[in-house]
């Protein structure tokens, strides 16, 4: 299991410096539960199901407006039989593939 630390992006306009973060994510951490977007976080070693809202998107990523802070983890890629409760561990940290850029 990989998991990943949300990153944010500092945008500049043509206009001026405007600074903007921006959290991104890849989508295939996303996933329906319940009509509602869903990331598998983990917290005290255990798969937390994790309401988003999600906002801009393109081929790969997604942005996900205020849920995800810089240091949660979120499970990669979830399998079927990985349910919220469900005793996990961390195998790699901070590997993103979105990183900040200005």
């Amino acid at each position: 299991m990989r998991v990943f630390e949300p990153a944010a992006f500092t945008k500049a306009s043509s206009l001026g410096m405007e600074e903007q973060r921006v959290n991104v994510i890849p989508d295939s951490f996303l996933f329906r539960h319940q009509r509602n977007w869903q990331v598998l976080s983990i917290v005290d070693c255990e798969a937390i199901l994790h309401p988003v809202t999600i906002g801009l998107q393109n081929d790969s990523h997604t942005q996900t407006l205020k849920e995800l802070s810089k240091g949660d983890q979120v499970i990669v890629y979830q399998s079927d039989t990985l349910q919220p409760g469900t005793e996990v561990r961390s195998t790699s940290r901070g590997s993103s593939a979105a990183g900040e850029s200005q």
